[in-house]
């Protein structure tokens, strides 16, 4: 297998399954190439056609021949719940430079859970293994038409993002102080009383 950067654009997903008791579920995905892993931000509210169109890259050894892509739901209250995942081959995108094929979602029960879009883009870094010779000389092989090469594109990785919980203090509010008046003497009238 050839050694490169594997490049994956996760898109959207569509028509996965619901989880979602109460209101639209909050999708992400995660990817996994061996022991590197990256999880795309959670499409808040993203239902069954989640969006994400977010890029990874991966450093593709000789020892990796597929791309593992999880689904989850987000929960706050309680654990994350897998809406299904798919084993992705990479032997066309090895041979093609590139794959953009819709890829089949298994939920974890093993029946259709919808589907994942990805776009994979591998470079190759020229360092693969070359083949065998051939035992005998055989006739030189006719080089096959050149494949497009595809856009170099750069890849910003975004940020996960971390919910933090955020207090305010209490802002004093200088209000007007309200004072009584003075209390006013009020002379009465002095009755005097002859007897």
């Amino acid at each position: 297998m050839p050694r490169g950067l594997l490049e994956v654009h996760v898109m959207s997903a569509q028509d996965i399954n619901d989880k979602q008791w109460i209101g639209k579920q909050d999708p992400y995905c995660k990817l996994q190439l061996g022991n590197q892993s990256y999880r795309t931000t959670t499409a808040t509210d993203g239902g069954t056609k989640p969006v994400w169109n977010q890029r990874f890259q991966f450093q593709v050894g000789e020892q990796h021949r597929e791309l593992v892509a999880a689904l989850w739901n987000s929960n706050t209250m309680a654990q994350n719940d897998c809406l299904g995942s798919v084993r992705i081959p990479l032997a066309k995108c090895f041979a093609h430079g590139h794959d953009n094929s819709p890829q089949p979602i298994i939920s974890p029960k093993g029946r259709s859970a919808g589907e994942l879009r990805l776009m994979m883009i591998f470079t190759s870094d020229g360092t693969a293994r070359p083949a065998a010779a051939p035992a005998a000389a055989a006739p030189a092989p006719v080089a096959p038409a050149p494949m497009p090469q595809p856009v170099q594109q750069r890849v910003v990785q975004q940020p996960q993002m971390v919910q933090q919980r955020v207090v305010q203090q209490p802002q004093m509010v200088q209000q007007p102080v309200y004072r009584q008046p003075a209390p006013q003497v009020v002379q009465q009238p002095q009755v005097v009383y002859q007897q």
